[in-house]
């Protein structure tokens, strides 16, 4: 059994691992990972795996292998080797790597090689996939590049920021209105000012956070809403939504 913390690992560790493994996943769609905490049960099922293959510090990640006895559970950063971007305001790295196809192509091979280590048997059926599911991932970016491709140098408004690593390889701009502490009111009339500035047409939310707050700021904006969940299975298909929204407005 492998362990995985996001939806979006879980796809794509099943594009590799096929049948050859059951793969259990910490945090579901719906989960804000900055706010999650496990319950008995997943904690009993991340007990019975023998690979965890952790987002590098996500949420609850560290706290959660801290509870577990590893004497039996290997566990492999597959973010290993990314460079961190900050997604908004202060200094904080944007967490969200899997935003990016090519980091997902990264991730993808420290996956196939965790898994041959785990499973020499298999090598040849892993790899065999993993090669596969890399030249998907390469189609998935030549069809985001030629939607964007007269969008370069765009700006778009997030609630949250998510979306850092998907910006930059399309060369589009993020401004981010939350940095996961809810603003002042000072602050948010601030950003808004700076948003208003930007040029950005769009808001992107995220079904984790509370929309409430962005349908007041939209009040003073009147920008198109798009939603975006970046926990989402899915990923393949999250972002080609974005990439539209983005190549129309």
């Amino acid at each position: 059994m492998v362990a995985v913390s996001i939806e979006p690992q879980r796809a794509i560790l099943e594009a590799i691992a096929g049948d050859r493994c059951h793969v259990v996943c910490l945090m579901g769609e719906g989960s804000n990972p900055e706010t999650f905490e496990p319950t008995m049960s997943q904690l009993r099922d991340v007990e019975g795996a023998t690979l965890y293959l952790s987002m590098g510090g996500i949420g609850g990640e560290e706290a959660l292998l801290s509870r577990l006895d590893d004497g039996h559970l290997t566990v492999v950063d597959c973010t290993a080797g990314i460079e961190r971007l900050q997604g908004g305001h202060g200094d904080e790295a944007d967490p969200h790597v899997w935003t990016s196809v090519a980091n997902c192509k990264r991730m993808a091979t420290i996956m196939l090689n965790a898994l041959v280590k785990l499973s020499p048997a298999n090598a040849d059926y892993f790899t065999s996939r993993h090669d596969q599911y890399q030249a998907h991932l390469d189609s998935l970016d030549n069809a985001l590049r030629s939607e964007l491709a007269s969008a370069r140098g765009r700006t778009f408004a997030v609630w949250h920021p998510s979306l850092a690593y998907f910006a930059r390889d399309y060369d589009l701009r993020q401004v981010a209105i939350d940095d996961g502490r809810e603003p002042s009111a000072v602050i948010l009339a601030e950003r808004i000012v700076a948003i208003a500035k930007s040029g950005a047409t769009l808001l992107v939310v995220q079904p984790q956070y509370d929309g409430r707050q962005s349908l007041v700021l939209n009040n003073d904006l009147h920008l198109r809403v798009v939603e975006y969940n970046p926990m989402s299975a899915d990923w393949e298909n999250q972002l080609k939504t974005i990439a539209h929204a983005i190549a129309t407005d």
